[in-house]
């Protein structure tokens, strides 16, 4: 199969696949398709800025502040990742921008010229400031059976992270799962009973939720 490519159609303002782009022309004959990048240089981009946003911003000289903006500016961010790795020079503001838009999952955000995670952090200092809004009955969560046996006594913990993950996709809860050595276990999570019994839940990202600790009286095994 060819390597996925995305182009950017500036008439219609949306973002095609090399998968859709036949159809588009077809379609709309006279619209110009700008190439983007590869999906190889997409998550390389996404690994990156994830590793820089959440966790080690130090490594690459980058400065994050309280709410997890980075002090310096979409431009210098660029710069400074152009100076300190290697196959960067293709990156340019749109590829930051495109990656930011395209993400299924909405891990970043640009405010004011500058980018942050919205989620994942392992610097305690830094905080979020999410929305408790428009929450789903259920949500789910990826494990394997070791930590499945803790989470039963202890409930679901931050562990590593500032805060706990949860998903609205079954789908993404079973591909985090298999990132775990052993039995995969997935478990749902009582959203109404634990806001009710004032537990705060926020959404994070498009499908990706975040809690302080969730009770395991809570949480149900759905496997």
């Amino acid at each position: 199969m060819p390597p996925l490519i995305y182009f950017y159609c500036n008439q219609c303002d949306i973002y095609l696949t090399n998968k859709e782009v036949p159809n588009h022309r077809d379609k709309y004959k006279n619209h110009n398709l700008e190439k983007i990048f590869t999906d190889k240089q997409r998550v390389k981009l996404s690994k990156l800025l994830s590793f820089m946003l959440r966790h080690n911003p130090q490594s690459m000289g980058i400065h994050l502040m309280d709410n997890g903006l980075t002090e310096e500016s979409l431009d210098e961010i660029i710069t400074i990742i152009k100076k300190n790795r290697n196959h960067f020079e293709w990156l340019s503001k749109q590829k930051i921008r495109t990656l930011v838009e395209i993400d299924k999952k909405g891990r970043f955000e640009i405010i004011n010229n500058r980018i942050r995670a919205r989620y994942g952090h392992s610097i305690p200092r830094i905080k979020i400031d999410l929305k408790e809004k428009n929450l789903p009955n259920e949500l789910f969560h990826g494990t394997n059976l070791r930590s499945y046996e803790k989470i039963r006594r202890e409930g679901l913990k931050p562990m590593g992270r500032n805060l706990v993950h949860l998903t609205s996709s079954l789908k993404d809860a079973k591909i985090v799962g298999t990132r775990h050595r052993g039995q995969l276990k997935i478990l749902k999570i009582n959203v109404k009973n634990a806001i009710n019994e004032g537990y705060k839940i926020w959404r994070a990202g498009k499908n990706v939720f975040v809690s302080n600790y969730i009770p395991s009286k809570y949480i149900r095994e759905l496997n």
